[in-house]
């Protein structure tokens, strides 16, 4: 008889582990269930903030952008006062004064390094400012580039931010690509927009030092 009760015993302590065992198991599925969730859910919250982050970055740079765009085509008395316009460009103060304000408008941004060109254009009368050296040829290749036709009728109300080759043969080495804006000024001397317009070409670095604070690997959608 002492023989079946140990077998027992034994038989009872195994069953006895075998549930330890389980619950043990069960415990641990449990708590890898709930860290994954856990980890999951910190990291799309985490992807969400980044990726708000970015589009709030990108959104201020476009605006301050597009600020200054409508600045220089609508503020009338800052590029184009009766004085200036009277008498055909010649008086040297108004002309000067007009050269200092687009520079200033560069100056005081926040993206005034990515700022690559800014031209003012009225009927041959050219004002530049940027980080690239401007040209008396730079209307003739701003009109001739693929965009101008696109982005000279767009109103205030409709902006496309594209990604274009850069026009200006003294910078395509270093700077390939650009991101034009145009808008015809409101205040031009002739119906036709051709002649009377102001262009802001960005530099993509804008861009991308927001971009850079995203993790390796991830995905960014522009919309």
């Amino acid at each position: 008889m002492e023989k079946p009760k140990k077998t027992f015993q034994f038989q009872l302590i195994l069953y006895n582990l075998l549930i330890i065992f389980c619950i043990a198991c069960a415990v641990s599925y449990y708590n890898y269930r709930s860290y994954k969730k856990d980890i999951l859910e910190a990291e799309i919250q985490s992807s969400q903030n980044r990726v708000a982050s970015l589009s709030l970055r990108t959104q201020a740079a476009y605006d301050e952008m597009m600020n200054i765009l409508l600045t220089c085509a609508e503020r009338k008395t800052l590029f184009a006062s009766s004085t200036f316009l009277g008498e055909n460009y010649t008086n040297t103060a108004s002309s000067v004064y007009a050269a200092d304000a687009l520079r200033d408008l560069c100056a005081i941004s926040s993206y005034n390094k990515d700022i690559y060109k800014l031209t003012w254009y009225n009927e041959g009368f050219l004002l530049q400012a940027g980080a690239s050296n401007g040209s008396q040829c730079d209307p003739a290749y701003i009109m001739e580039a693929p965009f101008f036709s696109d982005l000279i009728g767009q109103t205030s109300g409709r902006n496309t931010l594209l990604l274009a080759d850069n026009p200006f043969p003294e910078g395509k080495r270093t700077v390939p690509k650009i991101m034009p804006l145009l808008r015809p000024l409101s205040y031009g001397g002739r119906a036709n927009s051709d002649s009377s317009w102001v262009f802001l070409a960005v530099s993509p670095d804008m861009f991308r030092t927001a971009l850079q604070s995203m993790p390796a690997g991830s995905i960014a959608y522009a919309v």
